[in-house]
């Protein structure tokens, strides 16, 4: 995981793809942007613009992806992510890996949230 700001540079030397990715999110206007699909690189890199209001943690189930990277910006507001790494050890609530590139768990083994 990297962690970081939008706005402070980092001093690591990102993959192109995920630099390509922050160039998109530096560069975009989102309060111009309705929510959906933007392709930045084909179906190789593109971002989901998603509106919605935060929810408490309890109400939200980890999540994994196998084949794409998910970068998370907030455009605005407050939330709490949680992290923590794949043991193989999690009960899994909902595998839509096939359709969407996503597998839901029950909870996660030492998650914490930042």
């Amino acid at each position: 995981m990297i962690f970081g700001h939008i706005a402070q540079p980092n001093p690591c030397r990102l993959p192109a793809a995920i630099e390509k990715a922050l160039d998109f999110l530096r560069a975009t206007d989102f309060n111009a942007l309705e929510p959906g699909v933007v392709e930045i690189d084909g179906k190789n890199i593109y971002a989901q613009i998603i509106d919605l209001t935060t929810r408490e943690a309890v109400e939200n189930r980890p999540e994994v992806h196998r084949r794409y990277i998910d970068i998370q910006f907030l455009a605005w507001g407050e939330e709490k992510i949680g992290i923590a790494i794949d043991t193989g050890n999690n009960k899994v609530s909902e595998s839509l890996l096939e359709q969407r590139d996503i597998i839901f768990y029950h909870d996660s083994e030492h998650e914490s949230f930042r």
